[in-house]
């Protein structure tokens, strides 16, 4: 009796040291797992941060090329409403950047305002377009007014904010011809083919070489 008494003290003995050891090796494991998810937490936060560092990076970058192309455009003007559309006598009529404006362009504006013949939004988005030109169809003497939306990378929302200019330059001369333009190095065929829809004519800098 005193040998199986004392086996079975040995083997409670065994047994919790054997739970001693099974408890502290899980817990080093619960203590390596919550580092390892701590660590792939801030690898995830580092990411996202990364992220929205190179999304913002990018629109900054396409805004500067945005501004470059819009200073380029007032050069080209000419020659794209020439060959592309027979355009003839082209002047800019407004350039958002760097500003520049016809005297004529803006008293007409500033009239049709005073005459509620445009809306302070209309006001707005004429102030706010990138460039607007007047021009005339060879042989014709009816005034043309396109006004373009500049953008590294043309959209629908392009598309639809030279489509509202253009509504507000019908206010103001409402006897001219009004053609809304978007001008940029790329555009996806979806957005063309949106752009075609909305009467809008497309100028790709790709296609001009």
């Amino acid at each position: 009796m005193a040998e199986l008494a004392a086996s079975q003290v040995s083997t409670e003995n065994t047994f919790q040291r054997f739970m001693e050891s099974t408890n502290a090796r899980f817990n080093t494991l619960e203590t390596v797992q919550a580092q390892m998810l701590e660590t792939q937490a801030r690898h995830e936060t580092t990411i996202a941060q990364l992220a929205q560092t190179q999304s913002v990076m990018q629109r900054d970058l396409d805004s500067m090329k945005g501004d470059r192309m819009e200073m380029r455009l007032q050069g080209r003007i000419h020659g794209l409403l020439a060959t592309r559309l027979g355009m003839r006598k082209v002047r800019v009529a407004r350039a958002l950047y760097p500003a520049g404006d016809l005297p004529a362009f803006l008293s007409a504006v500033h009239y049709a305002e005073e005459r509620d013949d445009i809306t302070e939004e209309q006001y707005t988005r004429l102030m706010y377009t990138d460039l607007i030109a007047s021009a005339r169809r060879c042989g014709s003497t009816q005034e043309v007014y396109v006004p373009v939306e500049v953008s590294n990378r043309l959209d629908h929302e392009d598309v639809d904010r030279a489509v509202k200019s253009a509504g507000a330059l019908v206010a103001v001369y409402p006897d001219a011809e009004v053609l809304p333009a978007v001008y940029g190095s790329e555009m996806s065929e979806q957005d063309r083919l949106y752009a075609n829809g909305r009467g809008v004519e497309v100028f790709l800098m790709r296609s001009q070489r």
